[in-house]
């Protein structure tokens, strides 16, 4: 009997902790063992004016709903970009913060290298890199975690914010979890406008604008000579 009390007691915590921090989560759907893996994808997205701030409910989302200027994040264009999980100890945990506050703690301390996370937080795993479709796919335990965006590109004028989540997250029923737990972190970014004059200097002649269809320039991104042509890059002169 205080074997059963006590399991109902830490399931109750659980619960408790859970609504605190708003992320859908039941205690009925909840096992907290260590061995089950959740899949967690994060959706990377680019913004270059103003983007409507959405809650992440870990369900799948239109990218329409982050504003008009709001699009998935490309690799090649866009620059490499890498995320890294961080779990927290639950045990330590701020009930009295909101998600973002205790996520933007997390990520303030990883940014000023300190050697003791706040809430216990401990690197999950390696940094998982943005795909080609602008998604970074995490399997993890379950437990809490902060999502932290640890590369960064040179365009970036704004990086994402760190995202909190709990695993499992109970679908909207709370009668099941959910297969893959969909978050979108975005960035604010600056496109650089690029634009190349080709001259042609005779001899004993100033130079003049060379004008010629059938020449042009592609932009390659890399080191020199080891770069990757852009898509889509040429211009004819």
């Amino acid at each position: 009997i205080c074997m059963n009390k006590h399991v109902i007691k830490g399931t109750a915590m659980v619960a408790t902790l859970a609504s605190v921090l708003g992320l859908g989560l039941t205690s009925a759907v909840f096992a907290n063992n260590p061995a089950h893996t959740n899949k967690v994808a994060l959706h990377k997205l680019a913004y270059q004016n103003e983007a409507t701030e959405v809650q992440n409910t870990g369900d799948t989302m239109e990218i329409s709903a982050f504003g008009s200027s709001a699009r998935v994040w490309n690799n090649k264009t866009d620059g490499a970009i890498q995320f890294t999980a961080y779990k927290l100890d639950d045990s330590q945990m701020n009930i009295d913060k909101q998600p973002q506050a205790v996520a933007q703690e997390v990520a303030d301390a990883i940014a000023q290298k300190k050697d003791t996370l706040p809430y216990g937080a401990k690197q999950e795993r390696t940094p998982v890199s943005v795909d080609d479709n602008g998604l970074a796919n995490f399997s993890l335990p379950d437990g809490t975690y902060v999502f932290v965006e640890s590369t960064v590109s040179g365009i970036v004028t704004q990086p994402a914010k760190p995202i909190l989540a709990r695993l499992p997250m109970a679908n909207a029923d709370g009668r099941s979890n959910k297969d893959v737990v969909n978050l979108y972190p975005k960035n604010k970014i600056q496109e650089a406008e690029v634009t190349f004059t080709k001259f042609l200097q005779k001899a004993g002649k100033d130079p003049e604008v060379y004008k010629n269809e059938n020449s042009g320039f592609s932009l390659y991104q890399g080191e020199p000579g080891k770069g990757q042509k852009i898509e889509n890059s040429y211009q004819t002169l």
